[in-house]
């Protein structure tokens, strides 16, 4: 009996020191998490986020946040990403990038929480960026001349799949667009996200003769080349408005939808001389049936008014006018994503007083100088002076 409770004794002894020798190693094990926490979490925090830019223009939609993996710091549970002062999203330890989305036409500022293992939460410097919608629709020719960062624009294309080699037109994004439809379509589309393209355009102009002229049926059989790709891809661009076009448009998405297809985005193509305070509104009308019709982000990728010709400040003036009605709804526009103002030549007899700049020489209309002032986020013009900032938010270290 007597052994019996030595032996209990000395069972309650061992587990006792077990214990302790555990609680003992926990506790080291727990000074030496937090010592490496706190000794790796400056540097993370300073450069944890390494896309956008601060003080950078992104151009509305989808905007690819990027940042650093914070496991030198522990084992990430998972991270949480702020917009504005909101959450917006959470995604696991292992994912470092989100797609965040917004039309705001403003300074944005994002950071994001690191979760690590038994409750830390570590927070990443703050990076302010702008955001905007206008762009520029320029081929070749017309871009020879062109200086695009005196232009405040965020993004650009061409007509074709192939950017421009100018070095001004080097830090906008390049939005390719497909012409034909074509058996490699497919493996051509394929490699555009590969290159860093997150959008793409389908046919220009299929309802016209002289721009790609597809028909309805070739253009649904086209358009398979772009389903299930790695990319946004807007509908094709009709010359006629999506609410005019009922002999292309409208039944091109009504096969689209019987073939379980769809499009992320609509561009609208749209040019008239109707440039009063009437013209402007019934511009916006049309976008705003397109939305009605579709609740489709919409994209103006070409409008301009046509039938102006450059001869007299009159003429000019009423283009000018045009731009200032319509640009600025754009902007307020949340299912508005982007919008790039088609520029003919001042030497255009019919349409010159549409012109930004004269493509020859380089020098810039007054309507070119008003597109550079609109649709601008405020404060932008102090954009090289802003930088990452120090996060008010404090770190819990567990």
């Amino acid at each position: 009996m007597l052994k019996s409770r030595k032996k209990v004794i000395m069972g309650i002894l061992l587990l006792g020191l077990i214990i302790v020798s555990l609680v003992a190693g926990f506790k080291i094990n727990d000074k030496n998490r937090i010592q490496k926490i706190n000794a790796n979490k400056s540097s993370w925090k300073e450069n944890a986020i390494t896309f956008p830019e601060a003080g950078t223009l992104q151009p509305a939609g989808y905007i690819t946040i990027n940042w650093n993996s914070a496991e030198k710091i522990g084992k990430v549970k998972k991270y949480v990403i702020y917009a504005d002062d909101k959450k917006i999203a959470e995604t696991n330890g292992k994912t470092t990038t989100y797609e965040y989305y917004t039309t705001e036409v403003k300074l944005h500022k994002i950071y994001i929480e690191a979760q690590i293992e038994k409750g830390s939460k570590i927070y990443s410097d703050v990076i302010p960026f702008y955001v905007n919608k206008k762009g520029l629709c320029m081929n070749k020719d017309m871009a020879r001349n062109v200086d695009a960062g005196n232009w405040g624009v965020s993004w650009y294309y061409n007509w074709s799949i192939t950017k421009h080699n100018f070095t001004s037109f080097r830090d906008l994004q390049f939005v390719p667009m497909m012409w034909t439809t074509a058996p490699t379509d497919k493996q051509e589309i394929s490699v555009l996200p590969k290159l860093g393209y997150k959008y793409v355009l389908a046919f220009n102009e299929p309802d016209l003769e002289e721009q790609s002229n597809i028909s309805v049926e070739d253009a649904v059989e086209g358009m398979k080349a772009f389903m299930n790709q790695d990319i946004y891809v807007g509908s094709p661009a009709t010359a006629l408005c999506p609410p005019w076009s009922d002999d292309w448009f409208v039944p091109f998405m009504k096969q689209m939808k019987k073939e379980k297809m769809d499009v992320d985005f609509i561009p609208i193509h749209h040019y008239w001389n109707w440039w009063n305070e009437e013209g402007v509104q019934a511009f916006l009308d049309l976008v705003d049936k397109t939305w009605e019709m579709y609740h489709k982000p919409i994209w103006i990728t070409e409008f301009a008014i046509s039938g102006v010709p450059y001869r007299t400040k009159q003429m000019r003036q009423s283009v000018i006018d045009y731009m200032k009605g319509v640009i600025p709804e754009l902007d307020k526009r949340d299912y508005v994503e982007r919008y790039s103002w088609f520029s003919f030549n001042p030497t255009d007899y019919r349409n010159g007083g549409s012109a930004l700049l004269d493509i020859t020489t380089g020098e810039i209309t007054d309507l070119g100088k008003l597109y550079q002032s609109l649709g601008m986020p405020e404060g932008y013009e102090n954009s090289s002076k802003v930088k990452k900032e120090k996060n008010t938010q404090k770190d819990i270290v567990k």
